[in-house]
């Protein structure tokens, strides 16, 4: 991700369990955008946290944490 002046900086994101999918902070800070998202289920943003690369770091919960690493190493075994 490029910032406005053209450096480039890191995405955190912050899931919390929720019945509805929703963004519900977004910030820029110095190290990047922190992101919080309110969904029903972490996984619902599995495929989207991947395409950011090594652009993003999920930072809670730690069971999603853990899941995104799984599913790296994973994709890491078949390559």
């Amino acid at each position: 991700m490029l910032s406005s002046n053209g450096h480039q900086r890191r995405l955190a994101v912050v899931c919390v369990t929720s019945k509805v999918q929703i963004v519900e902070t977004a910030e820029s800070r110095e190290d990047g955008y922190h992101v919080t998202f309110r969904v029903r289920y972490p996984e619902e943003l599995l495929s989207w946290i991947l395409g950011w690369g090594a652009d993003v770091a999920v930072t809670e919960p730690e069971s999603f944490k853990n899941r995104v690493s799984e599913e790296i190493e994973n994709m890491i075994k078949r390559y």
